[in-house]
């Protein structure tokens, strides 16, 4: 579903490459291939996209609690976005530029949500300023500022997911990693990708594990650019020192499988290992870290470090 207010558009050139700039003004609940692309793209451009926080905007002080929510319509992801010559089977990459996030986050403790659902019955609202490069938690209790996007994926081949969900096109993955300096790898399953991008937070742990990072609007910079002759068939991650590859499930352990049975496939193909020496590597120094695991579907990762390949590793 897409939002019926019209996106605010526009792109220029800087440096050889376009950029091109859409508001939060078209939104989708759904990552669907039946969305109609908010902004259209070539390999290689930029896009500066504004992101509104994950409950829509509508938590604006701790007098405000999950009563103002409608579960139908948060977590709003900007987009889509068509990039021309992405087919399915391609690859699309995604390094993220920069995030900038507002003066402020919120976030809610939700009775009956989260790892502690049975157990924490209040309601909460958490709003903290963002100064000098720090979330005001409280008067005593600083956090480092450490923004991401918690929300982007791709279109699926068949029928729509919400953006509450993560799966093997993206989505609500909520893994710290997608942030600045590092590059997002998502499977093209339809034409020009339809990537979508938003529930972006000021902080967030491994897990997310009460339910919430600090939900923030934030404006992302983002380089895309389609890969062609690679597929890979779900996301993966790659940082100055790791790679990463993502796996969802209905249980942790089943998102966790996806994970490193991805992992040992992709070390098999580009090492020429056996998949049990694979294996047997990714027990050695692969680390397994939560991304969402507080909705019906969750999302693991499974991290390995790129100093151990003398000759380097080439991602995806």
């Amino acid at each position: 579903m897409t939002s019926s207010r019209a996106a605010r558009v526009g792109a220029s050139r800087h440096a050889g490459a376009f950029i091109h700039r859409v508001g939060s003004d078209t939104v989708v609940y759904k990552m669907d291939r039946a969305n109609q692309p908010a902004l259209r793209v070539k390999s290689g451009d930029i896009v500066v996209a504004e992101c509104i926080d994950g409950y829509g905007g509508v938590i604006k002080s701790e007098r405000d609690n999950a009563r103002k929510l409608d579960f139908d319509v948060i977590n709003p992801a900007t987009g889509p976005i068509y990039v021309e010559g992405a087919k399915p089977g391609d690859v699309l990459a995604a390094r993220i530029l920069s995030i900038e996030t507002a003066s402020h986050g919120a976030a809610l403790v939700v009775p009956g949500y989260g790892l502690l659902k049975d157990e924490i019955t209040s309601l909460f609202t958490k709003v903290a300023r963002i100064e000098s490069g720090k979330i005001l938690f409280r008067d005593d209790i600083q956090l480092p500022l450490r923004p991401m996007i918690g929300t982007f994926g791709v279109a699926p081949a068949g029928t729509s997911v919400s953006c509450l969900y993560p799966g093997d096109h993206g989505s609500n993955m909520d893994i710290k990693d997608v942030t600045t300096g590092n590059t997002i790898y998502l499977p093209v399953f339809v034409p020009g990708a339809l990537l979508a991008l938003g529930d972006a937070k000021a902080t967030i742990g491994d897990g997310e594990l009460g339910g919430a990072g600090l939900e923030s609007d934030i404006t992302a910079t983002l380089k895309l650019n389609v890969i062609k002759g690679v597929s890979i068939p779900r996301p993966m991650i790659e940082t100055k020192d790791e790679f990463m590859t993502c796996g969802s499930g209905r249980t942790m352990e089943e998102a966790l499988k996806v994970a490193v049975r991805d992992m040992v496939d992709f070390l098999s193909r580009k090492r020429g290992l056996s998949r049990p020496e694979a294996y047997n590597l990714v027990s050695l120094v692969g680390d397994a870290r939560p991304g969402n695991v507080v909705t019906e579907i969750v999302s693991m990762r499974v991290a390995m470090p790129k100093s151990i390949f003398k000759n380097g590793v080439s991602i995806p």
